[in-house]
């Protein structure tokens, strides 16, 4: 929360308590049509600017990650700090990452990353494809349409260790 309150300036602490952007879109996923819902970090000080999709404000999101220092923890960090990033913002139409740096309580550096460019900093890695992540979502989602059909029924879906099945229970 510290980052956030660096980096979205206001008058006074009391100005940012309670204070978020939450968006509610219409978002397609291969065959799937969904409405989702975001808290959206900020908003770009440019007002004239478009988000990912060519429409409306331009959408910043936040975060934070220990400052990489080794080989090990920017392999780690691309695997998967990166790709959570990425999905998030990308599934909601958010162009602009900044991701603040931090040693212990230390900020020492902050980075901005284009949402749409995260896939291609990776490709060639052997860490994750974007296309093949949305790939995925999309059958899990055609999976889940097909399997839970019975509105009268409560399912739960799990995934979980060894990462090589996705479960789906009728809940009693």
């Amino acid at each position: 929360r510290r980052f956030e309150d660096i980096c979205t300036p206001s008058s006074s602490t009391e100005d940012k308590k309670g204070r978020e952007h939450c968006v509610v879109m219409r978002i397609k996923l291969g065959e799937h049509e969904m409405l989702v819902g975001a808290e959206i970090d900020a908003i770009s000080a440019t007002a004239d600017t478009k988000d990912a999709h060519g429409k409306g404000p331009e959408y910043v999101e936040l975060k934070t990650s220990a400052l990489i220092e080794s080989s090990r923890q920017q392999n780690s960090f691309e695997r998967y700090k990166l790709l959570k990033f990425w999905i998030q913002s990308f599934l909601v139409g958010v162009p602009i990452i900044k991701c603040g740096f931090r040693k212990g309580d230390t900020l020492h550096k902050i980075e901005t990353f284009k949402t749409l460019k995260i896939p291609s900093m990776v490709r060639g890695k052997g860490v994750w494809n974007g296309n093949v992540c949305l790939n995925f979502a999309n059958q899990l989602l055609s999976c889940i349409k097909r399997e839970c059909s019975d509105p009268e029924k409560v399912y739960k879906v799990s995934f979980g260790p060894p990462w090589d099945r996705v479960s789906i229970y009728e809940k009693q």
